[in-house]
């Protein structure tokens, strides 16, 4: 279980070669899909090896031969021969015995009707009372995939630096890093033994004094191993901190789980699996939507279609992505009528004062899922000039808050029009970790006293569970009720706020109010004097 590029395919590579020139055997390299992982680690990774290492080179004869039985995904060699396969096709997996096997990235593979490709293919060494199987990867959630496989190990090993003062050991994280100022650009590494603080510029000889310290020793079967970029030489502290500090900024939790996943080689813990609307309800605030508080900046809007109604939430956002429930409005009425968008048209016009200041609606999301795509698109199309924007849901871990429109045809005409896609996991994440914040600052969800119980059971509706497919394990939102409009509404909300992408430093300071400027004084006017007249005869004639 090691960070994104700290040496994880070099120790399958000589896993390989070991096989190759040591020991040979029937081998099996299994990546997440056959294409093009599959064929770019035949490529670029397997054959250079094979061409550039003396031991190897006069074993494996090359694909382009005449007489060679290789190709690009098999290769044989005396005594053996190493398949590269794809997790995406296990059913291609169980054709044959195998002795040594190898998982690259494990946590990115998919479950198919066939099963788990892990499963299918450690059967395939049974047959060898001596088989070697290698699992290497990145961890995505805790008690899955790789993170799993670490857990039931015999024993454990973790990479740990060394205290140039005290000669302990520690598992480098972050919390080791202790900043001087808020914008972490004076930071020190701290012994948590002997509480030394060592400044950046010792980070190489610190790295140098890494070693393996053991963490389990219950048997010898399976042994596991754990390290992360805070100890890699292919990536320097700052790179690391620079990373983490531009995932938290963003308030995006699926870039937060990248960083904690790909860097710091931990699996994501699932903050706001589920919420209580009961602890929702109790923190309601004596505001409204005409007495709106001032450290609201800009307004959005989330609009959710239904086939008798649209309901439409507006809400406000502030530094730090902390928001406030504004106005929720139900407009009753059959979609595929005018009648029912010119209300919501009069609705998202509405002002709204904050302070001195009005604010209108500056983005909107509008779900054009379900029965009445046509009348969304033909809505959005004619107000792109209001940001209206037109989105559709997509589930699936990993996936963006919003990603790059497609362009939809509708009408007699085809007119284009832009359809943006929501990862609404991504969202729900973000949004329930935010919902779980006890104390007002960023991300924390203000709500009015006039929303009533039925909103929060709405967004409350939903939990993250962990489910198994085939022995496979997998996340997925599961429904607690059957409503749960406001939930999705505060999804296409956040939605067109990733839009918008307002910078809330400089619209703070255009709120602000001015100083007024001393009064300059009047300026001193020079009135040209009559010019001279010149002598001689003509000019003093009488």
């Amino acid at each position: 279980m090691f960070s994104a590029q700290s040496g994880k395919t070099e120790i399958l590579l000589n896993y390989a070669g070991f096989v190759i020139d040591q020991d040979p055997g029937p081998m099996l390299v299994i990546q997440p899909n056959t294409s093009p992982m599959g064929e770019a680690f035949a490529k670029d990774r397997i054959a250079p090896m094979i061409r550039d290492t003396e031991a190897l080179k006069n074993k494996v004869s090359s694909a382009k031969g005449r007489v060679s039985g290789n190709t690009m995904l098999h290769k044989t060699f005396p005594g053996g021969q190493i398949t590269i396969g794809g997790a995406n096709s296990p059913a291609g997996l169980a054709s044959r015995p195998i002795r040594y096997l190898a998982f690259d990235e494990i946590d990115r593979y998919e479950v198919t009707k066939e099963g788990s490709a892990v499963a299918l293919a450690t059967k395939r060494t049974r047959t060898f009372h001596n088989r070697k199987i290698l699992k290497v990867s990145t961890p995505t959630l805790a008690d899955m995939g790789i993170h799993a496989e670490y857990q039931n190990a015999d024993q454990q090993y973790e990479w740990h630096l060394t205290c140039p003062d005290c000669e302990e050991t520690q598992r480098p994280a972050l919390k080791h890093f202790h900043r001087q100022d808020p914008d972490w650009k004076d930071v020190v590494y701290v012994c948590e033994h002997c509480g030394t603080e060592h400044p950046l510029e010792m980070e190489s000889r610190i790295k140098a004094s890494g070693q393996w310290i053991q963490m389990r020793d219950d048997g010898y079967l399976k042994k596991a191993y754990w390290m992360n970029q805070w100890a890699s030489p292919f990536a320097t502290w700052r790179e690391t901190l620079t990373e983490f500090v531009e995932a938290d900024k963003s308030k995006d939790r699926s870039k937060l789980q990248t960083v904690v996943n790909t860097a710091f080689a931990e699996p994501w813990e699932e903050a706001g699996e589920a919420v209580d609307e009961t602890g929702l309800m109790a923190r309601r605030e004596p505001y409204t939507a005409e007495t709106l508080p001032s450290g609201i900046l800009v307004l959005v809007a989330g609009v959710d279609v239904q086939d008798d109604r649209l309901e439409c939430e507006v809400i406000g956002y502030g530094g730090g992505y902390e928001s406030w429930g504004v106005d929720y409005k139900v407009i009753w009425g059959d979609p595929a009528q005018p009648q029912v968008w010119q209300d919501l048209d009069d609705a998202l016009k509405q002002t709204y004062t904050v302070g001195d200041i009005e604010l209108h609606v500056a983005a909107t999301a509008v779900d054009s899922g379900g029965h009445h795509t046509q009348q969304v698109y033909s809505y959005c199309k004619t107000r792109q000039f209001r940001r209206v924007f037109a989105i559709k849901g997509m589930a699936g871990e990993g996936k963006p808050i919003v990603s790059a429109p497609s362009k939809k045809r509708y009408g007699a005409v085809k007119r284009p029009v832009p359809l943006f896609t929501v990862g609404v996991d991504s969202a729900k994440l973000n949004l329930y970790a935010n919902l779980r914040l006890s104390e007002p600052g960023p991300g924390y969800c203000h709500f009015p006293q006039v929303y009533q119980e039925e909103y929060f059971l709405q967004l409350t509706a939903e939990r993250l569970v962990t489910k198994y497919k085939k022995g496979f394990p997998y996340r997925v939102w599961e429904a607690k009720r059957a409503r749960n409009e406001a939930l999705d509404i505060r999804v296409y909300a956040m939605a067109a706020l990733s839009l918008l992408n307002p910078n809330f430093e400089a619209i703070k300071a255009r709120h602000e109010p001015k100083e007024p400027e001393e009064p300059k004084p009047d300026p001193i006017i020079k009135r040209r004097q009559p010019a001279k007249k010149k002598g001689g005869f003509v000019n003093s004639w009488r």
